[in-house]
């Protein structure tokens, strides 16, 4: 979003993350979130010999970990939210946040750190930084920024921003009236992650009519909470990692209006006991709020890779905390069998959920396909717009 906005601004850009790396006007799949340091700084290089003025980058919290980002001079730190993930690299939770933390913790006192005041472990980031601090956020109202009005009933967001009083001087001043944005891409997650764009940008001065034209036409990155088909029903492409994330998302889809909710859910593989029984239950969690009574599963054995495939204690425990819960449960083996399940579900005004991480990459084509052999009578570059530009799954 915030590399959208600084195009958009004129200016030219280069993107480190999980999907691609843009250095100026070349694009190529990205192979690790946040690279090696020698092939981070020989992007860097490369920017420069592109004269490349702004460089926006993904730092994982293995990449902090590992010293893949030492001696990095960042004008702005941001960090949106912290939830569980990555336990087995850090070795505890505890762990995880000291890698993310660091980040803030270690920002320099001419750098911004920009903080979203709604994540409890991000907020307490607030008084442990050197940088000068701007913070956002929709439920906590002291946060500098505000999120107003906001209206999610279509999964489109459109909200006011508020730059408060108490906000930094200069910024206060800058902009002193509210002013509305529209959002293309759907979530709850999607207004987080704009916000913190739109506060890097507040930082740098981007005019506000940028701002909004640009997040607009933004259409948003492949597998997070993508619409990737909108005709009688609504299908929704979504990475679902860790508690926090589905969480977030299964909250967006209470505030959206439809009929009924179908979700066809890839069990996560290779990642543990522990990160499987929390996605469980945060289902278990939100079902009856979402009137989820069903939840169809697999373990994609022909779409993972080694390091991805489901482990049989991995698949106990998704069934353990789904027989607790009372839910009832469907498993295939096969993807393309759990897609087919759901698709035969959805009626007029349902939403299906495709759901999961590198066990669902695969889910939308497989899922397009599906529709255009059902509706035959849809044009065929409709059906298939949402894989035009994906990585995942091709």
């Amino acid at each position: 979003m915030l590399n959208a906005i600084l195009e958009e601004q004129g200016l030219k850009t280069g993107l480190v993350g999980t999907v691609i790396v843009k250095t100026g006007g070349i694009v190529r799949p990205a192979e690790l979130t946040t690279p090696e340091s020698l092939d981070l700084h020989q992007i860097f290089h490369q920017m420069a010999e592109q004269n490349v003025s702004h460089a926006v980058m993904e730092v994982s919290s293995s990449g902090l970990e590992l010293k893949r980002v030492g001696h990095i001079d960042y004008d702005t730190v941001v960090l949106n939210n912290i939830s569980r993930e990555h336990i087995d690299l850090h070795g505890s939770f505890e762990a995880y946040f000291k890698a993310k933390a660091g980040l803030i913790r270690n920002a320099k006192e001419n750098s911004w750190a920009i903080l979203n005041l709604d994540c409890p472990y991000t907020a307490t980031l607030k008084s442990e930084t050197r940088a000068k601090v701007f913070t956002y956020g929709l439920k906590k109202r002291e946060a500098d920024c505000l999120v107003q009005d906001l209206d999610l009933s279509t999964g489109r967001a459109r909200f006011m921003v508020e730059v408060q009083k108490r906000a930094p001087a200069d910024l206060a001043a800058a902009y002193p009236e509210p002013f509305r944005i529209e959002l293309s891409v759907l979530g709850l997650h999607s207004v987080y992650n704009a916000m913190a764009a739109i506060l890097a940008a507040l930082i740098l001065h981007i005019p506000v009519p940028v701002i909004q034209k640009a997040l607009q036409d933004f259409r948003g990155v492949e597998r997070r909470f993508e619409l990737i088909f909108e005709d009688d029903f609504k299908v929704i492409d979504d990475h679902f990692a860790n508690y926090g994330n589905i969480n977030v998302t299964l909250e967006t889809l209470q505030m959206m209006d439809y009929k009924n909710l179908h979700l066809v859910y890839a069990i996560r593989g290779g990642r543990g006991v522990t990160v499987n029984r929390e996605n469980a239950e945060a289902i278990a969690e939100w079902a009856p709020k979402l009137v989820l009574d069903k939840v169809i599963a697999t373990t994609s054995v022909s779409h993972t890779d080694e390091k991805d495939v489901v482990r049989e204690e991995e698949r106990a425990v998704f069934e353990k905390v789904m027989e607790e819960a009372g839910l009832k449960t469907e498993i295939y083996e096969e993807l393309p069998g759990a897609i087919a399940r759901g698709l035969a579900k959805a009626a007029r005004g349902d939403v299906l959920l495709l759901a999961g991480c590198q066990g669902m990459d695969y889910g939308a084509g497989l899922c397009l396909e599906q529709i255009y052999r059902l509706k035959p009578h849809l044009k065929k570059e409709k059906v298939f717009a949402a894989l035009k530009n994906r990585v995942a799954g091709i």
